[in-house]
């Protein structure tokens, strides 16, 4: 807007014979009528501006200093999220969706390894999973995984466990139409989870990767039994498109931190 009105300004004319006054005059009238113009240009902008960070509670972004990774983040009521899984390499206890573990696909009933390139897919799409050891220190310095009692909160903030899921969950990427409308910002992707299967034989369980696409789990920290905050898609023996905590120490799931 400022170059437009520069070259408005620069092609005026005035008249030789107007009197220097009168071109003071038209001068400062331009002067004056730019800068009103800007000034309310400038109060509407802000004002379209805090009433989207109203709705869609503010969008920042945190680059994790460890490895350089960048994170767009959210404030939701009083707490300020990830809007990202998190996709830091903790090392042992954490993995790409189909990294050493095969990934059990539901429409075949069949366990398949991914090729290389659909694993890095996976994570830069999905984040890294990870167990509830690596998941305890994962969180760079100034975040924390959150606990039981913050998931709450935020549950509560977006209706409750029974509306939660749906606002909390993304526009796109749900399998059939299980999209949510992503009404805060938390963009919550179905990015599966790795479970101990049992296999058919007697007292025997596999670690396989299932889900991407239809369920998002994320890690709570609990003080007495680690909880998982999972939202389904399409597994109506879960309650369809609730957020339900699940407790247990096996398996794999997402990270969302939240700030100190």
């Amino acid at each position: 807007m400022i170059a437009i009105y520069y070259f408005y300004f620069q092609g005026m004319t005035i008249s030789q014979n107007g009197e220097n006054t009168m071109k003071k005059d038209v001068r400062a009238y331009c002067i004056r009528s730019i800068f009103a113009t800007l000034t309310a240009i400038l109060v509407l902008a802000t004002t379209l501006t805090f009433t989207a960070c109203e709705e869609k509670g503010g969008g920042d972004t945190f680059t994790d200093p460890r490895d350089s990774k960048t994170y767009k983040t959210v404030k939701i009521g009083e707490q300020v999220w990830m809007a990202e899984n998190l996709n830091f390499d903790a090392g042992y206890g954490s993995v790409c969706y189909g990294e050493n573990y095969n990934v059990y696909m539901n429409e075949t009933s069949e366990y398949v390894k991914l090729s290389d390139s659909e694993i890095q897919t996976n994570c830069k799409k999905y984040g890294r999973l990870y167990n509830i050891e690596a998941a305890k220190k994962a969180c760079p310095k100034g975040w924390h995984l959150p606990n039981d009692k913050e998931w709450e909160i935020l549950a509560n903030f977006a209706g409750g466990a029974n509306q939660a899921a749906k606002k909390l969950k993304s526009s796109s990427g749900w399998n059939g139409e299980e999209n949510g409308s992503d009404a805060f910002g938390f963009v919550a992707l179905p990015g599966g989870v790795i479970d101990y299967e049992y296999n058919g034989e007697f007292d025997r369980y596999e670690e396989s990767f299932w889900g991407i696409g239809r369920v998002g789990c994320w890690w709570g920290d609990s003080k007495d039994e680690p909880m998982c905050a999972r939202i389904y898609g399409d597994y109506n023996y879960a309650g369809d498109g609730n957020l339900a905590n699940t407790g247990g120490r096996s398996g794999f799931c997402s990270i969302r931190c939240v700030q100190n």
